[in-house]
C-alpha cells in the first residue's frame, strides 16, 4: 500500500461508522413514532410485556377451542 493510499484510507474510514450510527438512530426514531401512533407506546422495550400477554391469551383461546370441539363431538 502506498503512502498516499494510506492517507486516503484514513480519511474515508471514519465516515462509514458515523453514517451507520446516524442511520440507526433515525430508524429507531421512526420506529418509535410508528409505535407511538399505533399502540400509544413509544419504545419497543415497553411492548415486551404486551407480547407475552398476547401470546398467553392466544394459547388460552386455542385450548378453549380444542375443549369445545371435544364437547361438541360427544
Amino acid at each position: 500500500m502506498t503512502r498516499s493510499w494510506k492517507r486516503f484510507a484514513l480519511l474515508i474510514t471514519p465516515i462509514k461508522p458515523s453514517r451507520k450510527r446516524c442511520t440507526i438512530q433515525s430508524t429507531a426514531r421512526n420506529l418509535g413514532l410508528i409505535l407511538r401512533t399505533l399502540f400509544g407506546i413509544g419504545t419497543a422495550r415497553s411492548l415486551q410485556g404486551l407480547a407475552s400477554l398476547l401470546l398467553a391469551l392466544q394459547l388460552a383461546l386455542i385450548l378453549v377451542e380444542r375443549r369445545l370441539r371435544i364437547l361438541v363431538q360427544l
